[in-house]
């Protein structure tokens, strides 16, 4: 019998040797967090890289300390991306801060840069890029507001991992960043992140709150040890179906949730993501590659659109983000998609203004979000993990109808 092939929406397979080296290193007792934090400063070329349980966490934590440390009550927004994770509006608003919602230019997922510089940073304390999907903001533009207007910048790439733009590494740009190596990222422990940054006086105050937090509980680990060798299993395209038919675990789904637990990484993630960090050149050239084939094969499909990245920018396509010719018809393509294996999806379900849960913590900038509502009615996104082959590819393309009419 031979069982179906599904390619998940998005994910970094972890080989089993790489896997249990890092469990053998926790039994040893070996503590990998500094040893992470060198590498990813020396590689990305930061002063300071500070290591906890998340990349949500890590917001969460930046924001906070970012708070304390310009002692000025008035600063009490974050301006934010109108189609961004939900996670980001999460941790601003565990902070005690409000969100300043700025639309998008639905052609770069970046911000519309005419409504971003029109906005009043009287009581802004930040501001923060997105670089959703592997593809750079203009993270140039952001960083010169940043600067002229006097707000902290922090560039969020927890998405964008090993990507850079005009030459720089992102998550390099303004004051600080963060990676996560949390699931469907660009490598992952199913846990942790990273801040980095060039600021001393950032780094300490994000130190000192670090090491207040509590440790993993031993417990915590092992489950997160078989956690990953489950994932390390299913994630192959020939198994993914079973937790795929599982409707309880929502994969694919995004919800917003203010359920961020707060604690120092452990050893176990560090451990692995350090490994996985060395082979971070040939994941991110596996996945290039299998975003170009994508695009190649979808030449001459006009029911969906791919989204070119900036120029200057080198994306590393986490997720290759298109556009269907039609929001009506957007939901159908994805259908047709998942039918013929191929994990694709709707990604955020609705513009970050829309969100009722934090309608009470956010102002829309001019009320517009003409953008954000595009992007979030028409985006679909397609997998281009290592797993993906040509035949799938072929399979892609062909689940596809190649004009808006033969959709209807």
């Amino acid at each position: 019998m031979r069982l179906p092939r599904y390619i998940a929406p998005a994910g970094t397979p972890i080989p089993f040797t790489t896997l249990m080296s890092a469990g053998i290193d926790q039994l040893r007792g070996q503590d990998t967090g500094e040893a992470l934090a060198a590498a990813i400063q020396e590689r990305y070329g930061v002063r300071h890289c500070l290591t906890l349980s998340s990349g949500r966490a890590a917001l969460t934590l930046i924001f906070r300390t970012l708070k304390t440390l310009a002692n000025d009550p008035r600063r009490n927004e974050v301006i934010v991306p109108g189609y961004t994770c939900y996670s980001v509006a999460a941790s601003v608003i565990l902070a005690g801060l409000r969100l300043r919602i700025v639309d998008i230019d639905p052609q770069t997922l970046s911000y519309d840069q005419g409504l971003l510089a029109g906005v009043d940073c009287s009581c802004v304390l930040a501001i923060i890029s997105a670089n959703l999907y592997g593809l750079p903001n203009d993270l140039d533009a952001i960083e010169q507001l940043a600067q002229t207007r006097g707000i902290y910048m922090i560039d969020d790439a927890a998405q964008a991992m090993h990507a850079t733009f005009r030459g720089r590494n992102v998550g390099t740009f303004g004051d600080v960043g963060i990676y996560s190596f949390d699931k469907g990222k660009n490598i992952t422990s199913l846990q942790g992140g990273a801040i980095v940054t060039r600021d001393d006086g950032i780094a300490k105050a994000l130190a000192t709150a670090i090491r207040e937090l509590p440790g993993e509980a031993p417990v915590t680990t092992v489950a997160a040890f078989v956690k990953l060798a489950i994932y390390t299993l299913l994630l192959r395209p020939w198994l993914y179906w079973i937790p795929a038919n599982i409707p309880a675990l929502g994969l694919g789904k995004t919800i917003y949730t203010t359920d961020i637990p707060l604690y120092r990484s452990s050893s176990m993630a560090t451990g692995l993501v350090l490994r996985l960090l060395g082979q971070i050149d040939a994941i991110t050239a596996a996945r290039v590659h299998a975003a170009a084939r994508v695009a190649d094969e979808l030449t001459g499909i006009d029911t969906v659109s791919v989204i070119s990245p900036l120029p200057g920018s080198v994306p590393v396509y986490l997720r290759l983000p298109c556009l269907a010719a039609d929001a009506n018809q957007r939901d159908g393509l994805i259908d047709a998609l998942v039918h013929a294996g191929i994990g694709a999806t709707q990604s955020f379900p609705c513009a970050l203004g829309d969100l009722v849960e934090i309608a009470d913590h956010s102002t829309v900038e001019r009320d517009v979000m003409r953008g954000a509502r595009d992007v979030a009615a028409r985006m679909i996104t397609l997998p281009t993990l290592a797993y993906l082959r040509d035949t799938d590819i072929r399979r892609l393309a062909a689940a596809l109808p190649t004009t808006r009419s033969q959709a209807i």
